[in-house]
């Protein structure tokens, strides 16, 4: 999932490959520890390019993370699911074994 070229272009950094904390922090207007908060969660992907054992993180964030993650809050902010990227046939092909499974079926 990903944002569309013309959408949100504000959001983005173009001809950039990673993001340093304060880049995010300044382009979304929230601190360092509500980013590494939604990095140790899970909710956005980050590398750590501290030395190995060093006790401090320091970490970027690849911009296909960053885009990936604005994406996925737009889209809970509207309302809309990922699920509507899928083709139709699939989306019933799911439905129906999703359904046949909570009527006591095997399928699955």
């Amino acid at each position: 999932m990903s944002l569309p070229k013309n959408a949100y272009r504000s959001l983005l950094f173009e001809g950039r490959s990673t993001l340093q904390l304060a880049e995010v922090e300044a382009k979304l207007g929230v601190t360092k520890r509500h980013l590494i908060n939604l990095i140790e969660a899970g909710q956005l992907n980050a590398v750590n390019i501290s030395k190995m054992g060093s006790p401090r993180v320091h970490y970027r964030i690849p911009v296909e993370s960053y885009e990936e993650f604005i994406a996925a809050r737009l889209l809970a902010d509207a309302g809309c699911s990922p699920l509507f990227e899928f083709p139709k046939p699939a989306l019933e092909n799911l439905y129906n074994r999703l359904k046949a499974h909570l009527k006591g079926g095997t399928d699955g």
